[in-house]
């Protein structure tokens, strides 16, 4: 009786075994995906890349969906381009907060013949402003061989007001 048990144990996992594909759990869809615009004790704030419209129920025409996830991995920096799985449930303030259950970097290539990665323009972009209030969006990242630099436009809005920056980023 106890032989034939470990038998069957041994062939039910064997069957299971089978029936997997050996790869990564799926995880559906990311809750978030965008920049990361800061980085604070473990948490970042990443800032949706596409606008989402709420005027027709009177709010706001340009939108950006924002996070400030905790339990952020180390390896994450800012500039990087994420896309961010969440844990549990999400507090619904902006930037929305919840606990991160995984984050993927999206591939960001360099420009042609540019030396730093959008990621590494967009952080030294991001270093030259003084910006305490509000949440900072990236509008546009271009590198012009011409001029061997990147132009970054980033929107930051302070109770209702919008103000765009746009800095040029030597590529050295």
């Amino acid at each position: 009786m106890k032989n034939s048990y470990i038998i069957f144990t041994l062939l039910l996992s064997l069957v299971l075994t089978a029936c997997s594909d050996g790869d990564k759990v799926s995880l559906g869809e990311p809750g978030y995906k965008g920049y990361v615009m800061d980085k604070r004790e473990g948490s970042i704030l990443v800032v949706g890349t596409e606008p989402k419209d709420f005027s027709e129920n009177g709010g706001d025409p340009e939108y950006y969906s924002a996070l400030w996830g905790s339990d952020a991995p180390d390896r994450i920096e800012v500039g990087q381009l994420v896309e961010v799985w969440v844990d549990g449930g999400v507090q619904e303030s902006y930037p929305a907060q919840a606990k991160i259950s995984d984050v993927r970097v999206v591939s960001q290539e360099k420009g042609e013949n540019a030396d730093l990665s959008e990621a590494e323009a967009l952080r030294k972009a991001l270093n030259q402003m003084e910006n305490d209030n509000g949440i900072p969006v990236v509008k546009s990242t271009k590198f012009s061989e011409k001029t061997n630099s990147w132009s970054i436009e980033i929107q930051v809005e302070n109770a209702g007001e919008k103000s765009i920056f746009t800095m040029s980023i030597n590529d050295n």
